[in-house]
């Protein structure tokens, strides 16, 4: 796997923000909601936190 370096003004900016908007697309057309995450900087993942039945998740689950 490619190791990226992160600038640390982008690590600061996601360590101090709690929320994101996911934005996905389907068949049905776009679909925006506001999600709560947390930024593991040792993994350099976004945790995002979400009903797993709700319909962005769903979309964002979709396997096309």
């Amino acid at each position: 796997m490619l190791e990226m370096e992160m600038h640390p003004n982008l690590i600061r900016l996601l360590l101090e923000s709690t929320n994101l908007t996911l934005a996905v697309t389907h068949e049905t057309g776009p679909y925006c909601a506001n999600c709560f995450f947390v930024f593991n900087c040792e993994t350099k993942g976004i945790i995002l936190k979400s009903d797993m039945n709700s319909k962005h998740m769903q979309m964002a689950l979709k396997d096309d």
